[in-house]
């Protein structure tokens, strides 16, 4: 973090056309007052909250369910990531394409909430990668289609304020998820999963009633605030 901050304080130069006079800060509440922004920004945070509090319980449900150290769990992370990243690297902006992002992302979260429903009821490791499998491919096609989507919600004067605001909803979710999973794990060792599952089927119908397009481009007036706002919500 120290050395990303020395590089963007010495190398990285400001926009010249964020160098003009400036007229205060784009709130964040500005930006959400678009119904298109503020529908993905509650997405993002829904779909953040339910896969990072399974991250955190996900090597205590390994051990406690099948006797995995960290070494083992950690082989089980890798297979995950490598699908992930072999749906993000290429296949994904081919499905894009044929399908649509919103499309990917419904199909994504039903995939994500059916996982999240039968890993709890796996009691055999090999039998247990299936939905998990599943699991990263529903994450794989799910999150760069939102990221997609929220990059439609502004001209390119707001995209950086936008795409903050968006960011910041799942930093939230991110604080809140992991507390959240620790105490009802505790209670039911299912219980994350099948919470996970609930809200990726609300992700599910909240994505199925997005706005058909983005908001209109805001006023000169917004466009100067968001310029000022862009960095700072990044």
């Amino acid at each position: 973090a120290i050395l990303n901050l020395g590089y963007a304080f010495w190398i990285l130069k400001e926009p010249p056309r964020h160098q003009v006079a400036r007229k205060g800060l784009l709130k964040q509440t500005k930006i959400l007052a678009d119904p298109y922004v503020r529908r993905l920004c509650l997405i993002y945070f829904i779909f953040t909250f339910a896969i990072t509090q399974l991250e955190a319980i996900f090597a205590f449900f390994m051990m406690d369910r099948f006797g995995y150290d960290a070494r083992e769990v950690a082989y089980v992370l890798v297979m995950m990531a490598l699908i992930m990243v072999g749906i993000q690297g290429g296949a994904i902006r081919r499905l894009a394409v044929h399908f649509g992002e919103k499309r990917l992302l419904l199909v994504g979260s039903l995939v994500l909430a059916g996982s999240f429903i039968a890993i709890p009821g796996m009691h055999l490791v090999p039998i247990l990668l299936i939905p998990l499998g599943l699991a990263s491919i529903g994450r794989g096609i799910s999150h760069p289609s939102m990221l997609s989507l929220v990059s439609q919600g502004g001209d390119e004067n707001r995209r950086g304020a936008v795409m903050g605001t968006f960011q910041s909803s799942a930093s939230l979710a991110r604080v809140i998820g992991p507390v959240v999973a620790g105490v009802i794990y505790d209670f039911f060792i299912a219980a994350p999963f099948f919470l996970g599952a609930s809200l990726m089927f609300l992700v599910f119908v909240y994505a199925l009633n997005l706005p058909k397009s983005a908001p209109v481009p805001m006023s000169r007036e917004d466009v100067e605030m968001a310029m000022e706002g862009e960095s700072t919500q990044l």
